[in-house]
């Protein structure tokens, strides 16, 4: 981890924000992807939400939450919504 996201998560921790309380990463993104399998580097691929897509071409990460469509350049992480790009919205709760 480097120091400066260290820095980060402490101050976000003392304007009440604690990632540790948010749901796996599984369960959060469970309604919009469904069932997610991760290799063992962490990654789940899926269709991205985003585009039309006939391949998986969205990554998750299982710990970070972190996702990023090599397709159309979507990308994010848990625990921000709304997550947008050009012409689509998602919104996770």
């Amino acid at each position: 981890m480097r120091a400066n996201d260290n820095t980060q998560r402490q101050c976000m921790r003392k304007r009440g924000f604690d990632r540790n309380r948010l749901p796996p990463v599984a369960d959060y993104y469970r309604p919009v992807f469904g069932d997610l399998r991760f290799n063992a580097s962490g990654w789940a691929q899926v269709r991205c939400v985003f585009h039309e897509d006939g391949h998986a071409s969205l990554s998750i990460h299982r710990e970070r939450g972190a996702f990023r469509c090599f397709t159309c350049n979507a990308r994010g992480k848990s625990g921000k919504t709304p997550v947008k790009t050009a012409d689509r919205h998602l919104i996770l709760k």
